[in-house]
């Protein structure tokens, strides 16, 4: 066992243990996060009432928003 790998079990066995059997990748979860940027709300907003074209420049800025 590597130290790596024991110190991986040392945070969280669960977590170590299902990326050496391949069933969980860290570095891929994080890049998967669905966590919106948390002031994309109140840009949305603001840009809203600045008016209808900065409105669809904040749009066309933020390709994520329908």
């Amino acid at each position: 066992m590597s130290k790596s790998v024991f110190q991986g079990f040392e945070e969280c066995e669960a977590e170590e243990l299902a990326e050496l059997k391949g069933e969980w990748d860290p570095d891929d979860h994080k890049k998967k996060s669905s966590q919106p940027d948390p002031l994309i709300f109140g840009n949305f907003v603001h840009s809203y009432f600045q008016g209808e074209e900065a409105h669809k420049a904040f749009l066309k800025e933020k390709k994520t928003i329908k």
